[in-house]
């Protein structure tokens, strides 16, 4: 499933001004992923690979970025961290459960993004020049 970039802006736009109240209420340490160096790839190509899901409902569709999909892709935009779970035994409340968890950051990915949309327009300017001088040439 192919989405434009400008849908991809507006929901991960829309999702970066909701409040994560699961990262909130969990009283863990974040532990962020490292900025990882990847080659020269144009950032038009990079947000190309990016996983999207649709969430449809009665009245509206949501757009998201799994991030578990995404860790796999450009862990740069991935914040990990632990949680700490109850114990399953009621005998042993002491013995508590280490859960890592994935979120998207979005807001490390709108640099890439707008960088994106740059490329894309640059990519559409030099078409149109293409296609006005190849309109020029057939009318010779």
């Amino acid at each position: 499933m192919k989405f434009s970039i400008i849908t991809i802006v507006s929901a991960l736009w829309a999702l970066a001004a909701v409040p994560m109240a699961a990262q909130q209420a969990t009283s863990a340490p974040v532990v962020s992923a490292p900025a990882v160096s990847s080659p020269a790839v144009p950032a038009l190509e990079k947000v190309r690979t990016i996983p999207t899901k649709e969430e449809r409902n009665e009245t509206s569709v949501l757009y998201t970025v799994p991030a578990e999909e995404l860790n796999a892709i450009a862990p740069e935009f991935v914040q990990k961290r632990t949680e700490l779970l109850p114990s399953p035994h009621a005998r042993m409340p002491h013995m508590t459960q280490q859960k890592i968890v994935h979120s998207v950051d979005y807001s490390a990915m709108m640099p890439l993004l707008i960088k994106a949309m740059q490329e894309q327009q640059a990519e559409i300017e030099r078409l149109r020049n293409e296609i006005s001088s190849l309109r020029a040439q057939a009318r010779k």
